[in-house]
């Protein structure tokens, strides 16, 4: 397994983790305390984000003297990125829209939905590419020798 399946892995493990512990905290949580930022519910979506940025750098470094990445790599990368930001964007539509859908015409959302909207865009985003990674490396024939 390369450096970047392995990033891939962590990422989607993060992520899956930080949404689960989101969802359970907001269960949790009073609806007043959840409209009002900084919460629990904040703290465990930014610290699954920060931990998905530091997996390249710092949890997973590049090893000195050693290959990265191939053409292939980057082809698979590239597809992996791609995906994530169309999910991204698909999430974006679908979770405005599905507010739009709750809250109707003349309704109106509180101010911390709008940030949430985006985290959550991007926590779909991440774990899209990190599906899409080791899916695309699972693609190679069996009978090829590392």
């Amino acid at each position: 397994m390369n450096r970047w399946q392995k990033i891939s892995w962590f990422n989607l493990f993060t992520m899956i983790t930080g949404f689960a512990v989101g969802a359970i905290v907001a269960s949790r949580l009073p609806s007043e305390q959840l409209k009002t930022p900084p919460n629990l519910l904040t703290v465990v979506c930014i610290v699954a984000l920060v931990l998905v940025a530091m997996s390249s750098k710092v949890i997973f470094p590049k090893k000195s003297g050693q290959i990265d990445s191939d053409e292939r790599d980057k082809l698979i990368h590239k597809k992996a990125t791609l995906a994530g930001w169309i999910a991204f964007a698909m999430s974006l539509l679908l979770l405005l829209m599905g507010s739009f859908y709750v809250v109707g015409p003349g309704g109106t959302l509180s101010a911390f939905t709008l940030p949430l909207i985006g985290v959550i865009g991007g926590g779909i985003c991440v774990i899209v590419a990190s599906v899409a990674t080791p899916l695309q490396y699972g693609r190679e024939p069996k009978d090829v020798q590392d």
